[in-house]
């Protein structure tokens, strides 16, 4: 294969010969998708998507290392702000209160992002109570009925009828 042709399928495919442990790596060392994607020669989305098609499992990992340590630090974050709160001045409040908003903002931001990467241990999935099943009370009344009989009818999700 020639220089040329070979230069030319690299530059089709910039991370062909790219390790996704590397890049793995790097991400766990703090360094932003944005700026390793810059030095590879894709965008952002580039690299994601190439993440999840060659390295779905340590990538989705990643993710949760990263998000789990900046809901730690947000919440640091937030538990200094509080303290330095309660022996401020008025003045020196007010500009924590603000830090204090933004702190909580981060962490909500944290939680987000961890209810999204790691479901089965920050989501709020829960299994359904009746596995699908939908539960109907009818209240029938006769015409001179005084206390109606109630009638509670169990159904399955094709509608038929549960002893």
């Amino acid at each position: 294969m020639s220089n040329a042709l070979a230069s030319k399928q690299g530059a089709l495919n910039p991370l062909k010969s790219v390790d996704p442990k590397d890049v793995l790596t790097r991400v766990l060392n703090e360094e932003s998708t944005k700026d390793i994607a810059k030095d590879l020669g894709v965008t952002r989305s580039a690299l994601n998507q190439w993440l999840l098609a060659n390295a779905e499992t340590e990538w989705r990992a990643a993710q949760v290392i990263r998000a789990v340590k900046r809901k730690e630090e947000a919440e640091d974050r937030f538990e200094e702000i509080q303290e330095r709160i309660a022996g401020a001045d008025k003045e020196e409040r007010d500009r924590l209160t603000l830090s204090l908003s933004l702190a909580r903002e981060k962490l909500k931001a944290a939680q987000w992002d961890l209810e999204r990467v790691c479901r089965r241990i920050y989501g709020q999935d829960q299994p359904p109570d009746n596995a699908g099943r939908l539960s109907i009370t009818l209240n029938i009344s006769g015409g001179d009925a005084t206390i109606a009989p109630q009638h509670g009818i169990t159904v399955d999700e094709s509608g038929k009828e549960i002893a």
